[in-house]
């Protein structure tokens, strides 16, 4: 989603009349697998004007010449990097350059829940709330980012609590305000808006999204729970897994954008277990295709659940209950809370004075 979010970003920046470009960077270990999967033209799917891609060295450490050379041939006043990663890359190309990194999740949260530190996104914000000792930074390329970075821009409010957490020593350049992307990502979900289905006709009970689900903070182990548990309900489950179900229907990793609004315009509910996930793009899609959604407060953008299906305390009997409601009836969500936010507009207004 962080992809698409910027992309979408970009292409109403154009429409706004901003002189701007949009860089894919790749790594070269991958140029192959895109081109196969999404075409030549897998980097810009829409034709827009001043779109480019850069391929990187595989190990991401430092900007490749052609990026060096693009970045003195575009001048950028601000250049943005979505993510650490091409935050670290522009910056190092960029020079005296201005860069901002727009946050796209947080890699010292995932850490902790990988060590078992904390349970969940919750837990630790109890520890910060119980003023618990810093640890020691553990991601350094998330750490050289927060460090290279001009100026910080998170994309939700547990994100920046997050980023005051671990990074103290940085937060005078951390945005008070958050900019929620869910005004970009609707706007180019709601393109899909014709594969919408009445949601009595939907035959897809409930949808479980990610793009692996071996990643621990997705929690798998709670999706298998709840999968043996709903055994009357039609079950799906896009993303790789290592195991499967008998009580649910897979479908790995889905490449393209119409195959995935295929499956949400048929489905009643998305429900999103993740023990973190910062501002989940699923639950703002799923809510342009009229999904019921669920989810917890460990997602960074729970606000858009409706009350009735927002799960609290984070249980296995919640999920069941919530989800069992989520089937049996469309209930309208929050989204116009975001979009009343304007962030795009924040955005625009906090770029023209950098």
């Amino acid at each position: 989603s962080g992809t698409t979010a910027a992309y979408q970003l970009f292409e109403m920046m154009l429409e706004s009349g901003w002189d701007v470009h949009y860089v894919n960077l790749i790594n070269e270990q991958d140029v192959d697998f895109f081109k196969y999967e999404f075409g030549k033209d897998f980097g810009n799917p829409k034709g827009l004007l001043n779109v480019h891609c850069s391929i990187q060295p595989a190990l991401l450490d430092h900007p490749s010449s052609h990026l060096k050379s693009l970045m003195v041939k575009i001048s950028p006043d601000v250049s943005l990097g979505f993510g650490h990663i091409a935050t670290i890359l522009l910056k190092r190309a960029a020079g005296n350059r201005t860069v901002v990194f727009i946050t796209h999740g947080c890699r010292e949260m995932l850490e902790a829940i990988e060590r078992g530190e904390v349970k969940d996104y919750l837990a630790q914000e109890r520890r910060i709330e119980n003023s618990a000792p810093r640890p020691a930074h553990i991601d350094r390329k998330e750490t050289e980012a927060v460090a290279l970075a001009d100026f910080i821009i998170t994309h939700s409010a547990s994100t920046n609590l997050l980023y005051r957490y671990f990074f103290p020593e940085h937060a005078l350049k951390i945005a008070m305000d958050v900019v929620w992307f869910g005004e970009c990502i609707q706007r180019d979900a709601l393109s899909f808006s014709a594969l919408r289905m009445p949601f009595a006709a939907r035959d897809i009970d409930v949808l479980f999204i990610a793009g692996s689900w071996t990643r621990p903070e997705k929690n798998y182990a709670l999706v298998r729970k709840l999968v043996s548990s709903l055994k009357g309900l039609n079950i799906h489950i896009v993303g790789e897994v290592k195991t499967q179900s008998d009580h649910a229907t897979y479908h790995g990793l889905i490449i393209t954008r119409q195959g995935l609004f295929s499956l949400l315009g048929r489905t009643k509910a998305v429900v999103c277990p993740s023990l973190f996930d910062a501002a989940p793009g699923i639950l703002f899609e799923g809510s342009a295709m009229d999904c019921n959604l669920v989810a917890s407060k460990n997602c960074g953008n729970w606000q858009i659940c409706n009350e009735r299906l927002l799960v609290d305390p984070f249980t296995l009997d919640q999920f069941l209950e919530k989800t069992a409601l989520s089937v049996s009836e469309k209930l309208d969500d929050n989204m116009s809370a975001f979009l009343k936010t304007d962030s795009y507009q924040s955005l625009l207004e906090t770029l023209s004075v950098l």
